[in-house]
């Protein structure tokens, strides 16, 4: 894991800037990378970061590389479902919204060191940072349902996979994508010009599958919609931004 430093007063503010050329800033409690701040020089973070009982902070060290993330399903630390996916178009800082199931032996290996030591059973993700020398570093654990649930729910033992606690391990059986449409022309549109990802953009929103639009049962996908202006209703009310509001 990256080095964690947990930021309370100024003091801790300033030890953490003296200990790290590059860092970053993340609440204690938040989703989807909410309010993070990735290499932010002093002057910003000083006037973002606030310090009381309702808002603490940690400090970790930037490390550069791509994000991968997993999502697992377990029981008494035998893993029963896996999938790992690059964190490529994201709502904001954090949340991915486009998935493609990867191979990755090394990532397998540390969650299922994790998982076995701590005889862990549920469902369970990990955000990891993958260094251009190939070293891995997990971020954050979300021990609940996260996207990538959407690569593994059309495979046929997916529900078996959360009955039958010796079952072996299985993963995505097609090598099919799958995005969040709404959240991809959002989001991931104006990210990919910014970016210059925009050919990239382009292939993976027409190769890829919405992962709610199903045609024998197309009310999830549009009734989505008022989710969202639920959300922005919220967001006005609470004076937050729309995705921590979702």
């Amino acid at each position: 894991m990256p080095e964690t430093m947990l930021i309370n007063t100024m003091d801790d503010l300033l030890h953490a800037y003296a200990h790290w050329k590059e860092l970053v800033f993340k609440p204690v409690y938040s989703r989807f990378a909410a309010r993070t701040l990735i290499r932010p020089p002093l002057k910003q973070a000083s006037s973002t970061l606030t310090f009381n009982a309702k808002s603490s902070w940690v400090a970790q060290g930037y490390i550069k590389g791509q994000e991968i993330c997993t999502y697992s399903i377990c029981h008494n630390g035998h893993i029963t479902a896996h999938t790992a996916y690059p964190s490529t178009f994201t709502a904001g800082q954090g949340a991915a919204i486009a998935f493609h199931h990867i191979n990755h032996f090394a990532i397998f290996e540390w969650v299922k060191t994790f998982v076995k030591k701590n005889q862990f059973t549920g469902q369970i993700a990990f955000d990891f940072i993958e260094t251009p020398d190939g070293q891995i570093y997990a971020l954050e654990c979300n021990p609940r349902a996260t996207s990538g649930v959407h690569l593994l729910a059309s495979h046929p033992q997916f529900i078996e996979a959360f009955l039958n606690p010796q079952l072996n391990c299985i993963t995505p059986d097609n090598n099919h994508s799958y995005m969040l449409t709404t959240a991809m022309l959002v989001y991931g549109f104006p990210a990919a010009f910014k970016k210059k990802q925009f050919i990239s953009w382009l292939k993976t929103f027409f190769t890829s599958s919405d992962a709610i639009l199903d045609f024998k049962d197309p009310l999830p996908f549009l009734l989505q919609f008022r989710s969202i202006f639920s959300y922005l209703k919220i967001a006005r009310e609470q004076a937050i931004s729309p995705l921590e509001a979702s």
